[in-house]
């Protein structure tokens, strides 16, 4: 760092945080990491800004633009996110004595409880989903919901590639 160059996962996320401005959030890892391990390289994952993965010209760009302060003997690979999408089905009990609001008030508020969690707490990388937390998070919308019964699927997105063998 003192030569003005990337060398540890810091420096890299540092570095694109300030240079590229398509980045919502980095992650930087080493292929030492890597099952297989891939050694002298270094992965970079950006979740942009207006999207959920970089183009090819933008993934060019990021890469022309890490090289400029990267160590001469590690190849930076930028690659896509995987994101794990959560469906969630919640059905909430509410006191309609205890308020003045609706159902389709309470339906709302619960709604914006949901999509308020999702950016404070999981939309950047490296995030855990506290399911007792998310719960209180819902039943702490309004003084008149009684409680929840949440579920919560997990959902991983493919895109197969055709004409392929793939495992």
């Amino acid at each position: 760092q003192s030569q003005n160059r990337n060398v540890t996962k810091d420096d890299y996320i540092t570095y694109i945080k300030q240079n590229y401005t398509n980045a919502n959030d980095v992650y930087v890892w080493g292929g030492e990491d890597n099952d297989p391990p891939e050694y002298g390289k270094v992965f970079v994952s950006v979740k942009p800004t207006n999207s959920t993965i970089l183009n090819t010209s933008e993934k060019i760009s990021l890469q022309n633009l890490i090289k400029e302060k990267n160590v001469v003997s590690i190849i930076p690979d930028v690659v896509d996110p995987n994101y794990i999408y959560l469906l969630v089905n919640t059905k909430a009990s509410y006191d309609a004595n205890r308020t003045k609001k609706s159902a389709n008030d309470i339906k709302a508020l619960i709604l914006d409880s949901i999509l308020n969690y999702t950016v404070l707490f999981l939309d950047r990388f490296d995030r855990n989903f506290r399911y007792s937390k998310f719960l209180k998070r819902i039943d702490e919308m309004d003084d008149s919901i009684l409680g929840n019964e949440t579920s919560i699927i997990l959902q991983s997105r493919v895109e197969p590639t055709t004409n392929q063998e793939n495992s």
